[in-house]
């Protein structure tokens, strides 16, 4: 038994067979037709081939308090939250998991300007400080529970007189500590274990 569906936003899929998923996983999009073919076991007729489905997967969504910008949208794994070239302040980030796959957190602690390291914060609460016109410096991101098991978080920094730092990741330091260089903007993204 062979059988395809059309999806919201991606139309016709692929053929899948004998209990194979057909449609979209974490999406939200709804599943609009199908279409179901029997085969002989000797193979003629129907020949599919390439992919039955589409499963959307985990990803980091993040935003950043600007001096002078205020709080930016939020963006999405890899996206530059911040400023490039401006000579602006982040003040304070927070950081989320969108549509997570596993259970666990995104933790994460923010180095102040005249208060050092923070205690860790996690699933959008706010990292730095807002109204106080501090400066993060360096910033530490990681996860827990399952979702440590299945991913590891990657995230780099953009630093006053440094620029772009290495990409580190799983509560690595990006940003540098005892300079008072100001962390001008960020980059975060989820990465599957499987890719490492």
């Amino acid at each position: 038994m062979y059988y395809r569906v059309h999806v919201q936003n991606f139309g016709w899929l692929d053929w899948a067979k004998n209990g194979e998923i057909a449609g979209t996983v974490n999406y939200g999009y709804r599943m609009e037709a199908i279409k179901i073919a029997l085969v002989r076991k000797d193979g003629d007729g129907l020949t599919p081939v390439g992919t039955s489905s589409k499963t959307f997967d985990t990803q980091a969504v993040y935003s950043a308090h600007v001096q002078n910008i205020g709080w930016q949208d939020e963006v999405y794994n890899g996206e530059t939250i911040g400023t490039v070239g401006q000579g602006l302040r982040m003040e304070a980030l927070k950081l989320d998991l969108y549509k997570p796959l596993y259970s666990g957190d995104v933790t994460y602690s923010a180095h102040v300007q005249n208060i050092g390291w923070q205690d860790w914060k996690k699933d959008g609460e706010i990292s730095g400080t807002v109204g106080e016109k501090l400066q993060m410096e360096a910033v530490k991101i990681k996860l827990t529970g399952e979702m440590a098991d299945h991913y590891d978080i990657y995230y780099r920094a953009q630093v006053e007189e440094l620029g772009w730092l290495e990409w580190v990741k799983d509560g690595k330091e990006a940003g540098t500590t005892g300079k008072g260089y100001r962390l001008e903007s960020l980059e975060i993204k989820l990465v599957p274990k499987t890719e490492g």
